[in-house]
Protein backbone atom coordinates (compact mmCIF):
# COMPACT_ATOMS: atom_id res chain seq x y z
CA UNK A 1 0.00 0.00 0.00
CA UNK A 2 1.47 3.82 -0.92
CA UNK A 3 1.94 6.43 1.29
CA UNK A 4 -0.17 9.28 0.93
CA UNK A 5 -3.93 9.57 -0.37
CA UNK A 6 -4.47 8.94 -4.17
CA UNK A 7 -5.33 12.60 -4.90
CA UNK A 8 -2.26 13.82 -4.35
CA UNK A 9 -0.57 11.75 -7.22
CA UNK A 10 0.32 13.06 -10.12
CA UNK A 11 -1.70 16.41 -9.62
CA UNK A 12 -0.67 19.64 -11.38
CA UNK A 13 -0.10 22.60 -8.55
CA UNK A 14 -0.11 25.34 -11.04
CA UNK A 15 -2.54 28.03 -10.50
CA UNK A 16 -5.85 27.24 -10.88
CA UNK A 17 -7.99 28.81 -14.00
CA UNK A 18 -10.12 31.20 -12.16
CA UNK A 19 -6.58 32.62 -11.08
CA UNK A 20 -5.57 32.77 -14.32
CA UNK A 21 -8.36 34.83 -15.84
CA UNK A 22 -9.02 37.42 -13.21
CA UNK A 23 -4.72 37.91 -13.98
CA UNK A 24 -5.10 37.56 -17.75
CA UNK A 25 -8.24 39.92 -17.50
CA UNK A 26 -6.40 43.12 -15.03
CA UNK A 27 -3.45 42.88 -17.40
CA UNK A 28 -5.76 43.11 -20.77
CA UNK A 29 -7.10 46.35 -19.01
CA UNK A 30 -3.72 48.07 -18.18
CA UNK A 31 -2.54 47.76 -21.94
CA UNK A 32 -3.36 51.76 -22.45
CA UNK A 33 -1.25 52.28 -18.84
CA UNK A 34 1.05 54.82 -18.74
CA UNK A 35 4.55 54.49 -17.32
CA UNK A 36 6.07 57.35 -14.45
CA UNK A 37 8.73 57.24 -12.11
CA UNK A 38 8.58 58.26 -8.90
CA UNK A 39 9.51 57.67 -4.92
CA UNK A 40 7.55 58.01 -1.90
CA UNK A 41 9.11 60.99 0.07
CA UNK A 42 8.89 61.46 3.43
CA UNK A 43 9.54 63.94 6.15
CA UNK A 44 8.69 67.39 4.06
CA UNK A 45 7.38 68.25 0.28
CA UNK A 46 8.08 66.40 -2.49
CA UNK A 47 9.58 68.91 -4.09
CA UNK A 48 12.88 69.56 -1.91
CA UNK A 49 13.82 65.75 -2.43
CA UNK A 50 16.65 65.38 -5.21
CA UNK A 51 15.34 64.55 -8.81
CA UNK A 52 18.15 61.35 -8.54
CA UNK A 53 15.78 59.98 -5.74
CA UNK A 54 13.14 59.22 -8.23
CA UNK A 55 13.31 55.66 -8.88
CA UNK A 56 10.67 53.51 -8.81
CA UNK A 57 8.10 52.71 -11.57
CA UNK A 58 4.46 53.24 -11.51
CA UNK A 59 1.55 53.31 -13.58
CA UNK A 60 -1.22 55.74 -14.36
CA UNK A 61 -4.55 55.44 -15.68
CA UNK A 62 -4.96 58.53 -17.86
CA UNK A 63 -5.70 59.08 -21.14
CA UNK A 64 -2.47 60.49 -22.45
CA UNK A 65 0.86 59.98 -20.59
CA UNK A 66 1.63 63.80 -20.13
CA UNK A 67 1.62 65.06 -16.48
CA UNK A 68 -0.63 67.89 -15.25
CA UNK A 69 -1.84 68.21 -19.05
CA UNK A 70 -5.44 67.87 -19.86
CA UNK A 71 -6.17 64.61 -20.66
CA UNK A 72 -3.05 63.20 -18.60
CA UNK A 73 -2.17 62.50 -15.11
CA UNK A 74 -3.83 64.95 -13.02
CA UNK A 75 -5.87 64.94 -9.70
CA UNK A 76 -8.74 62.14 -9.62
CA UNK A 77 -5.89 59.65 -11.66
CA UNK A 78 -5.66 56.57 -10.56
CA UNK A 79 -2.15 55.45 -9.89
CA UNK A 80 -0.79 51.57 -9.82
CA UNK A 81 2.49 49.41 -8.35
CA UNK A 82 1.91 47.50 -11.38
CA UNK A 83 0.67 47.36 -14.79
CA UNK A 84 -2.59 45.67 -13.72
CA UNK A 85 -6.09 47.36 -13.14
CA UNK A 86 -7.03 46.06 -9.50
CA UNK A 87 -7.12 47.80 -6.43
CA UNK A 88 -4.85 45.79 -4.68
CA UNK A 89 -2.50 47.55 -6.48
CA UNK A 90 -3.21 50.98 -5.85
CA UNK A 91 -0.26 53.48 -5.12
CA UNK A 92 -0.49 53.47 -1.25
CA UNK A 93 -1.22 56.62 0.37
CA UNK A 94 0.92 59.31 0.82
CA UNK A 95 3.66 62.06 -0.78
CA UNK A 96 5.36 61.31 -4.06
CA UNK A 97 7.72 62.99 -6.12
CA UNK A 98 7.07 61.69 -9.87
CA UNK A 99 7.96 62.28 -13.53
CA UNK A 100 7.13 61.04 -16.63
CA UNK A 101 9.62 62.66 -19.00
CA UNK A 102 13.02 62.75 -16.38
CA UNK A 103 12.46 66.82 -16.96
CA UNK A 104 9.34 67.93 -15.06
CA UNK A 105 8.83 67.14 -11.54
CA UNK A 106 5.89 67.22 -9.75
CA UNK A 107 4.70 66.73 -5.96
CA UNK A 108 1.68 64.30 -5.60
CA UNK A 109 -0.59 63.15 -2.91
CA UNK A 110 -1.91 59.91 -2.88
CA UNK A 111 -5.25 59.04 -1.10
CA UNK A 112 -7.17 55.52 -2.01
CA UNK A 113 -5.67 54.89 -5.46
CA UNK A 114 -6.06 58.20 -6.40
CA UNK A 115 -3.78 61.81 -7.07
CA UNK A 116 -5.95 63.95 -4.41
CA UNK A 117 -7.73 67.03 -4.71
CA UNK A 118 -4.89 70.13 -4.15
CA UNK A 119 -2.42 67.21 -4.50
CA UNK A 120 -0.48 68.26 -7.64
CA UNK A 121 2.32 70.35 -7.85
CA UNK A 122 4.76 71.14 -10.45
CA UNK A 123 8.25 70.98 -8.57
CA UNK A 124 10.46 74.46 -10.11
Amino acid sequence: MALGNSMSIGKARGKGRAVLVKRKKQVDLAKHFHVISGSLITGGPACNVSNSAVTETYYHDATNATIGASGGCQVGTFVYTLKRDHEDFYLPDGIYKITQNGSDYYGIQMQDGRIKSGGLEACK
